[in-house]
């Protein structure tokens, strides 16, 4: 199976540098042909991707300098805008982690969770910025933080 997946993707890398848009899925929201003969799925079907469960995002989460203005424009909302919160969860919440209505919220509406790792420029402030913005929030956007400290 492995091998024919593999035919198959150098197929389409062969198709695309003939100028055929092999891979993309096409305006009218149906796949393209070649990842149609190549992965058994019918032109006009619609397919889509299981959400993830977790989000792991590693380093450099406030560039080139960590404040709170850089990791709201920067970081927070492009995250809010790809997945909000769930009803009735307070997104701007700085508080201890120990509220449990947090938890049972994030649980009622399957949020997936949120861990962050801080990069070298989120340690210019001695992560003070991160800590709070980070490790002090219960959501950001639609990912639940269970996260406390640095690991």
């Amino acid at each position: 199976r492995r091998s024919q997946s593999l035919s198959c993707f150098a197929q389409v890398a062969e198709d695309e540098s003939n100028s055929s848009p092999a891979f993309k899925r096409q305006s009218s929201g149906s796949c393209s042909p070649a990842f149609s003969d190549c992965m058994g799925v019918a032109a006009e079907q619609n397919f889509g991707l299981p959400r993830g469960d977790l989000l792991l995002h590693g380093g450099d989460l406030a560039y080139p300098h960590p404040s709170l203005d850089v990791y709201e424009s920067r970081l927070i909302r492009p995250y809010e805008a790809a997945l909000a919160a769930p009803m009735g969860a307070d997104s701007v919440e700085v508080a201890s982690k120990s509220d449990a209505a947090s938890s049972k919220l994030a649980a009622k509406s399957s949020a997936p969770l949120c861990w962050m790792i801080p990069g070298n420029h989120d340690w210019f402030d001695g992560l003070e910025t991160f800590l709070h913005t980070i490790c002090g929030r219960h959501w950001f956007g639609g990912w639940h933080l269970p996260q406390t400290n640095l690991y």
